[in-house]
């Protein structure tokens, strides 16, 4: 497998991963499941030079964290290492870690308080705290539909284009309002001691269930 990579340097073929995946999969996939080294690594083990082209760029790791955040993405579970294994390594040559792309990006990660009163502190502002990512999230998610509704304005565009933006925009506020509504009343109506009783809890949901009726 090494003589046909040498056979290709000689060749006056490229060793970029792109050409040599293009040109040579079976060499490609020969490569990669018998050395675990990427291939830049291998390349340069054999001795040739391999500068590659690095298309992550800080800004560009930024913006794609924005992007999965106005999605939706749960940008802190392990998952995300599997979903998104370019971006992460990236984000990891680049930043050093996941979570420093993560801060550069605006993304803040919950760190609990140590303690008593830490723990009153939390529960104080649980509902908050806990959710604070995807609470984040949902107003990036308006962010993006008034910046959108802005811009149509600005071209004049059709009025029923212009609605329907009023809508989302009205849509995605609601259900902000009702996640925030929710945690409230779960964490200082229904519980604000810790302690609940049943009457209490079914009270509490159907008033949860009412206020989820009243902002679909």
């Amino acid at each position: 497998m090494t003589s046909r990579i040498r056979e290709r340097a000689q060749q006056g073929k490229s060793l970029h991963a792109g050409k040599v995946h293009r040109e040579d999969s079976a060499l490609w996939k020969a490569a990669k499941r018998f050395f675990r080294e990427p291939w830049a690594i291998l390349i340069r083990n054999l001795g040739y030079p391999y500068t590659g082209n690095d298309r992550w760029s800080r800004e560009r790791i930024v913006k794609d964290i924005l992007k999965l955040a106005v999605r939706g993405q749960d940008l802190l579970t392990s998952g995300i290492y599997r979903s998104q294994k370019d971006l992460t390594s990236a984000a990891a040559r680049k930043f050093g870690s996941w979570k420093n792309a993560l801060a550069a990006a605006g993304i803040r990660i919950p760190v609990p308080a140590p303690g008593l009163e830490g723990h009153k502190e939390a529960h104080k502002m649980a509902h908050t705290s806990r959710d604070q990512e995807k609470l984040l999230i949902r107003a990036r998610r308006i962010r993006v539909r008034i910046q959108a509704l802005e811009k149509a304005l600005v071209r004049e565009d059709e009025c029923s284009k212009i609605l329907n933006l009023l809508a989302g925009s009205r849509g995605a506020m609601d259900r902000l309002m009702v996640e925030i509504l929710e945690g409230h009343i779960r964490f200082h109506v229904a519980d604000p001691d810790g302690a609940t009783t049943t009457d209490r809890t079914r009270a509490t949901e159907e008033l949860i269930a009412f206020v989820r009726g009243q902002f679909r």
